[in-house]
């Protein structure tokens, strides 16, 4: 666990070319000729730097630490933004080619990229004044992240003390006596960026810019053979003909560009929903937009 009242950072630097930021050019004001540069003169003011290598490296090997104490080491890799850089378009699936790629002159693999990692380092033993020369193994997600998935479930909570979902009863295939799952509740998503209750605006479209709706329209009950989330009246056939589409061709299912949960019952409008209730929203942004539903779901009049 991290103490969030005293957390300093003991040693920060950069371990290679890349991730020193090798490479970088500037004027130099002597000759007015593009040269190798390197920023570390202080607000971003940067010099010529004879070697290219960028900053100077420092090992984490380098650190002195205290054997008392406990730290933690986050490894911030510079090839992060690789892949959205090259839109992706030659990269192998999870980085498979390794983190070298011989055929780049920077010896490279510029196609490729990964995530923040760490691992934690305990304190050691009492009289033990060395650290073990095994060395620490920091995993790290390759890029670029698969999208999220968000899912939601509003039902009516008779017995709240417990936080969680109180399942049972009713005679049929579906729970209808204890709190029942509530169709017809629109979900309106908002992107945290600072921090919680910080928002900067309503999510209206996924990654790939397709608005965003639930993917659960249009499932078909196997025990019933009918819709189960019958959010459009007719999801399951082309909703839009401007584009040559046959009226009856089957097109996008359910994309209303709202989050609606599934309603109470199926397409019959008699037979219980087993997905009443629940919503499930794909293709979300990494990290906090993917997981934190701003306000209070309502129902539509």
């Amino acid at each position: 666990n991290f103490h969030t009242s005293y957390m300093p950072v003991v040693a920060a630097g950069c371990t290679g070319k890349l991730s020193c930021e090798g490479g970088q050019t500037m004027v130099d004001p002597a000759t007015g000729l593009h040269v190798p540069a390197v920023c570390d003169v202080g607000n971003g003011v940067c010099r010529p730097d004879p070697t290219g290598n960028g900053f100077t490296p420092l090992n984490p090997s380098q650190v002195h630490l205290d054997p008392t104490k406990r730290y933690y080491i986050s490894v911030l890799p510079g090839d992060a933004a690789n892949p959205f850089i090259g839109a992706n378009g030659s990269a192998p699936a999870n980085c498979a080619a390794g983190p070298y790629d011989s055929t780049d002159p920077t010896g490279f693999n510029t196609a490729c990229g990964h995530g923040m990692g760490g691992a934690p380092i305990p304190a050691l033993p009492a009289g033990t004044t060395s650290y073990p020369t095994t060395p620490y193994t920091i995993m790290t997600q390759p890029t670029p992240f698969p999208p999220a998935l968000l899912s939601v479930f509003v039902f009516q909570d008779d017995f709240p003390l417990n936080g969680e979902h109180d399942a049972g009863g009713g005679t049929g295939a579906v729970n209808t006596t204890s709190e029942p799952g509530l169709g017809g509740f629109e979900i309106t998503l908002f992107d945290d960026a600072g921090g919680t209750g910080d928002a900067t605006g309503q999510l209206t479209h996924d990654m790939f810019n397709q608005p965003l709706s639930n993917s659960l329209a249009g499932t078909i009950d196997p025990l019933s053979g009918l819709d189960a989330c019958p959010i459009t009246k007719s999801p399951l056939v082309a909703m839009d003909t401007s584009n040559g589409n046959a009226p009856g061709s089957v097109g996008t299912i359910g994309i209303t560009g709202r989050i609606v949960t599934c309603p109470e019952f199926e397409a019959d409008g008699i037979t219980p929903s087993p997905l009443a209730g629940q919503a499930i929203i794909p293709n979300m942004m990494q990290g906090r937009r993917s997981g934190h539903p701003g306000g209070r779901p309502h129902r539509p009049r």
